[in-house]
């Protein structure tokens, strides 16, 4: 493929989202370390931008643009919004910025704290007055007596799963506190860029298999736990993904999904305002959530 034939997303706006990320560094004050994290992203649009429109392009070419544009968005929600993102962008100075594989010598910062960000934005965007607390131990998101964590696990099984349940229903406990838990899913899905075929309707079969075959693991990895911690009232899902169409080759697309836990049966009756936001959160990520009853 020749650059010139990416016609989807022209230079004029692959500049303005990588712009608007050197903005941000400067503003948050983001120190660097080349071929990592951010500045790897950086490094890989400045290189597609200086390309002329004859030359040809990769795959590899096109992932930092399309990193650009995922990273560009959520910070721009969170700016206007006004919610504070300083300490979560710096972390993201450092780590693998290839989706869909699990990082290598544990290289998953940029990773991790971008599933936050989305999240957070994801959950301004939707009215839900979140916050981001400007630590990288304990909490990720505060909504009011509810709080968020979020997880970018690289393997899911029901021992996994429950380890992480127990320890946030521990501190949710310990903090008199209700929860939500924010689970990136694409690393242990394994679905790399390389095994993707160009031919769209190829591909999305082999997507919607891969996904089918996702949700069984889900199911028996959460379906024996939740049941179990009655002060986390929901699950939402974010799978970050690659793929392909004929205008704009590759894109990265992030598809959402969510659980909203009803809990009869708890010892401790949930009030109906905690109940009301946990599942107004929920709904940030898919507008009518699967309803489990315990």
């Amino acid at each position: 493929m020749r650059k010139q034939e990416v016609t989807a997303y022209n230079d004029v706006l692959v500049k303005a989202d990588i712009d608007f990320i050197k903005y941000m560094v400067n503003l948050k004050k983001v120190k660097l370390i080349p071929g990592s994290g951010i500045a790897k992203v950086i490094e890989g649009v400045d290189h597609y931008l200086s390309l002329s429109p004859t030359d040809q392009i990769t795959i590899n070419d096109l992932k930092p643009l399309v990193n650009s544009y995922s990273i560009s968005d959520s910070l721009r929600r969170l700016w206007i919004y006004e919610k504070e993102f300083g300490i979560q962008f710096k972390a993201m100075a450092k780590g693998d910025t290839e989706h869909g594989t699990v990082s290598q010598n544990m290289e998953h910062f940029l990773k991790d704290f971008e599933l936050e960000l989305f999240s957070a934005s994801q959950l301004v965007y939707s009215n839900v007055d979140v916050n981001l607390p400007q630590t990288t131990q304990g909490d990720d998101i505060e909504y009011g007596d509810i709080l968020i964590q979020c997880k970018h696990p690289d393997s899911i099984t029901y021992k996994k799963i429950e380890s992480i349940l127990r320890d946030f229903q521990t501190r949710l406990l310990n903090g008199n506190k209700y929860g939500i838990l924010g689970v990136g899913v694409e690393d242990f899905l394994n679905y790399k860029e390389p095994e993707h075929p160009l031919e769209s309707e190829i591909f999305l079969k082999q997507y919607q298999a891969k996904l089918q075959q996702s949700e069984h693991i889900l199911m028996n990895a959460f379906n024996p736990s939740l049941p179990n911690f009655p002060r986390i009232l929901g699950v939402f899902f974010v799978n970050t993904h690659y793929t392909h169409t004929e205008s704009g080759g590759l894109q990265l697309i992030k598809t959402t999904n969510s659980v909203y836990c009803i809990r009869p049966n708890a010892r401790t009756k949930i009030p109906e305002n905690i109940a009301r936001k946990a599942y107004q959160a929920v709904c940030a990520f898919n507008d009518k959530p699967f309803i489990l009853n315990f």
